[in-house]
């Protein structure tokens, strides 16, 4: 047999061991891609699920269920001793929610002097009724006297219901609105006194206990507030700062203090600098609680950091 030097079988070995490493890494790197590709698309299969699943249960907050009612705004009930011309604090005191159920019986067909149907008709209209007349009756004192159709709130349980978002179909000891309540809703809904409107009280209403009168109204401006306050503090202060240290500053063990220090604290979690701006802003200096002042000078401490890296 013919020998085969060795010199030749190395450099023949070499480039296969080469190409199945080769393969190998292009393999583990394709693999690498796919696995990558699918926790993407899982990622946002789930957040797409988030989004609809919000969507789909959140937009009916958009609408808001009311009844039209000929309110009386009945001098006796509102100001039965003449008072609001010395003292305005009658106007305010009155007993509104009368009002709502006497135009809501008389609607129905119900007898005042009925007491049983009279106490199954309580919880009909929103609490946020009283609200409602009371601010009619403060800005327009005239009213009084008068009569004037006003929509009215219903109770969130009535909302729900008139929403579909109750199942009206199971035993009426496992919901929330009785058989009379659905009837009575039933014959609102027809002869088209009980209707769905645009909820611009999601806009303007503040927080509150009952959900047909709670609205984003004061997060938003309180919001507003906020971010005018950062602008104002910790855009200047930050810039300010970032420029002195790049460009000024001297380079000594002090100002490499400053450095890391300012790096570190762009890494603290939101939730340290709340819990300093309430020890040191509201337990400490005695500011008011949800106040958008406090708010906005513990957004410039946690916003500050990050301001003056990205300057530098």
């Amino acid at each position: 047999m013919t020998d085969i030097p060795l010199d030749t079988m190395v450099r023949t070995a070499a480039p296969a061991r080469r190409d199945i490493g080769l393969k190998a890494r292009y393999a583990a790197e394709r693999r690498f891609r796919i696995y990558g590709a699918l926790a993407i698309s899982v990622g946002l299969a789930f957040l797409a699920i988030m989004l609809i699943t919000i969507v789909s249960k959140g937009y009916t907050a958009f609408w808001q269920t009311t009844v039209s009612l000929p309110i009386n705004f009945d001098e006796k009930v509102i100001d039965p001793s003449n008072k609001r011309a010395t003292d305005p604090e009658v106007l305010i005191k009155a007993n509104y929610p009368k009002l709502a159920d006497r135009a809501l019986m008389a609607k129905l067909g119900i007898d005042p002097s009925n007491k049983p149907m009279a106490l199954k008709l309580k919880g009909f209209l929103s609490e946020g009724a009283r609200v409602q007349l009371r601010d009619i009756v403060v800005a327009d004192p005239s009213v009084i006297g008068t009569t004037r159709n006003v929509d009215i709130l219903v109770a969130a349980n009535l909302d729900s219901a008139f929403k579909g978002q109750i199942d009206l179909n199971v035993e009426e000891a496992r919901r929330k609105v009785s058989d009379q309540q659905v009837a009575w809703m039933n014959q609102l809904k027809a002869d088209g006194t009980m209707a769905e409107h645009f909820n611009k009280g999601l806009f303007s209403y503040g927080a509150s206990s009952r959900p047909e009168t709670s609205g984003m109204g004061v997060a938003i401006i309180g919001s507003f507030y906020m971010m005018v306050i950062v602008l104002l503090l910790a855009l200047p202060i930050g810039v300010a700062a970032s420029i002195y240290l790049e460009e000024f500053a001297k380079k000594n063990r002090f100002t490499d203090l400053i450095e890391v220090n300012i790096n570190n604290l762009a890494a603290v979690p939101s939730i340290v600098f709340g819990l300093l701006g309430l020890a040191v802003f509201i337990n400490f200096l005695g500011m008011p609680r949800s106040a958008a002042f406090v708010g906005g000078l513990v957004l410039t401490l946690m916003t500050l950091p990050t301001i003056i890296i990205a300057t530098r």
